[in-house]
């Protein structure tokens, strides 16, 4: 099989970070991170608003200078992805993952999405559902109706085809703020609408290499520091008739370098609709992902 020609196919963009913001809480003696790319400088700003941030859905697990616990807690919540072996006896291997099981109002009926002279399985609910109006004076343009599917659990699923595609993490979550802005502020509301969109069955592994090299110096001793070696993302989403299933892993490997220690400095070069997942208390959407026809169910 040509791995690198099934790995092009993959569109779905996930923009989630509460679940490698949960990792980065288990790193202890952090003095304060700092980045050496401009992703972690994105990244950074983010965190200041995941961290510390207490979601019951999110399980985390932490060991040092062994890996073997935290991947037996990746295999065992069902994810494949692995750390390498650590290399001192003071690094660190921590996971987090979240599970997420969203059920709707009302069980919605299966039917059928079209989209570029294919077929598709779709839902179509008929309760528990808004639609709303963002026109331009919202001065977001590239967003238009948005269908809002209430939970038994509180949380809102929105759902909106935006204009162009994210290619990013961070251009998804950049519309996943303005999305959930756009739903606190008035509105025209259509209550008598229906909402349809297609079943999900996403499982990617988005790149976040991008992440290595991040460091800090400790806070318990000035002449070490931490500097994340590894770091792995797994995502799983499942969108049908009952309910939203969202699960997520990430494990980053952290070393512990003395003053000494010679950081390396990488260089990392780096459709159709938005799914978002917005809790209240929370300042960042507990999830967001751009998931293209690479996830949809095909007849």
């Amino acid at each position: 099989m040509d791995l690198s020609k099934k790995k092009s196919n993959i569109e779905s963009v996930i923009g989630s970070f509460y679940t490698l913001s949960a990792c980065i809480d288990k790193v202890p003696n952090v003095v304060k991170w700092n980045y050496r790319n401009i992703e972690q400088e994105k990244y950074l700003k983010i965190y200041e608003n995941c961290k510390g941030a207490k979601i019951p859905e999110i399980e985390s697990k932490v060991s040092i200078g062994t890996v073997e616990p935290v991947n037996k807690f990746l295999k065992d919540k069902g994810f494949d992805i692995q750390l390498d072996q650590l290399k001192t006896p003071e690094d660190l291997a921590i996971a987090s993952v979240l599970e997420l099981l969203l059920k709707w109002i009302d069980v919605g009926i299966k039917g059928k999405i079209h989209y570029n002279n294919s077929e598709y399985t779709g839902v179509h609910l008929e309760s528990g559902v808004n639609v709303m109006d963002v026109g331009i004076g919202y001065g977001i343009s590239t967003i238009g109706p948005v269908g809002i599917i209430n939970t038994r659990n509180k949380d809102k699923v929105l759902m909106t085809i935006p204009s162009k595609k994210p290619n990013t993490s961070f251009e998804v979550l950049d519309m996943a703020r303005s999305l959930i802005l756009c739903e606190k502020r008035p509105s025209e509301y259509y209550e008598s609408y229906n909402l349809s969109f297609p079943m999900i069955d996403l499982d990617i592994k988005p790149d976040i290499n991008w992440l290595v090299d991040m460091w800090t110096w400790r806070t318990d001793n000035p002449d070490k520091g931490w500097n994340i070696d590894q770091a792995l993302q797994q995502t799983k989403v499942k969108l049908n008739e009952e309910g939203c299933e969202i699960k997520e892993a990430v494990a980053i490997g952290v070393r512990c370098f003395c003053a000494s220690f010679d950081m390396k400095h990488p260089f990392v070069i780096d459709k159709p609709f938005l799914l978002v997942v917005q809790r209240e208390g929370l300042k960042e959407p507990l999830f967001s992902a751009y998931l293209d026809i690479d996830s949809w169910i095909k007849e």
